[in-house]
């Protein structure tokens, strides 16, 4: 079971919930949060502005914690294989090819940017937030 803070309506309060952690897809791994921010990004989706997923969702995409189960193996930016019980922080994984990412030089708009902090938890890749 993981404990989370959720957002189940625009401009509603945060409500503490049990959820039930997801079967881990191949090369996905659960990290248990340690510490994790709350930015103007965050008050957008609160408002109910950028937000096209639903609700409930888990709020915060500024996060660092502790691997506690891995799927497959997986490596950081230096090429080292993680492990469980490795501190992590995770940012949005840019494409790297698109316009913004390759040309603009604003991988904060790709448009294939994977994204954590916005997604419904009981719709695929589940309980990604802070």
């Amino acid at each position: 079971m993981a404990r989370a803070a959720l957002v189940t309506v625009s401009h509603g309060p945060v409500e503490v919930r049990d959820v039930d952690p997801p079967e881990l897809e191949p090369t996905a791994m659960l990290a248990e949060v340690e510490a994790a921010t709350l930015c103007g990004t965050d008050v957008h989706f609160w408002e109910g502005q950028l937000r096209q997923e639903g609700m409930p969702y888990i709020p915060g995409h500024e996060t660092a914690g502790r691997i506690i189960e891995i799927k497959d193996e997986r490596f950081d930016i230096f090429c080292e294989q993680l492990k469980v019980g490795d501190r992590i922080l995770w940012a949005y994984p840019w494409c790297g090819h698109c316009y913004y990412c390759s040309v603009a030089n604003q991988p904060t708009l790709c448009p294939n940017a994977g994204r954590f902090g916005r997604q419904k938890i009981d719709q695929f890749p589940y309980l990604l937030g802070g």
